[in-house]
């Protein structure tokens, strides 16, 4: 199980050394948190807003999938690293910790960006609902 928390409280200097997304285990669960100033999903989410509000809507759910499948598919990454050692999860021995940090803060960049496009395309292909009115 994961939750998501939207975070706005970044400001613009905190984006760039601060990762888009991050997850952490509380309690038995995945708990995802993102900045909603991270410029590729507030860019798109302003955009769409200014067209149609359920589509921004539609857009913020579909990006929060998105992350939540990566941070799933990291943390299992994560456990088969702690579960096999010297596998090609495992972190390197001669890796500096904060060199690891910043590999995940620009992995989680990529994503976030990727999560953004993917979400914008599947919003924009969905098929507009025609209203009838009676």
């Amino acid at each position: 199980m994961s939750t998501f928390e939207a975070n706005s409280c970044y400001t613009r200097a905190e984006e760039v050394s601060h990762p888009p997304s991050e997850a952490e285990m509380e309690g038995g669960v995945l708990v995802i948190r993102y900045s909603t100033v991270f410029p590729k999903f507030a860019g798109q989410r302003s955009s769409l807003e200014n067209r149609d509000v359920a589509l921004a809507e539609s857009f913020t759910k579909r990006y929060e999938i998105w992350l939540v499948v990566h941070s799933l598919l990291h943390y299992q990454d994560q456990q088969r690293a702690s579960d096999q050692p010297g596998s090609s999860f495992a972190p390197r021995k001669e890796e500096d910790p904060e060199m690891a940090e910043e590999r995940e803060r620009q992995e989680r960049v990529r994503i976030a960006v990727m999560s953004a496009l993917f979400a914008a395309r599947e919003v924009q292909m969905e098929p507009q609902s025609t209203a009838v009115e009676i």
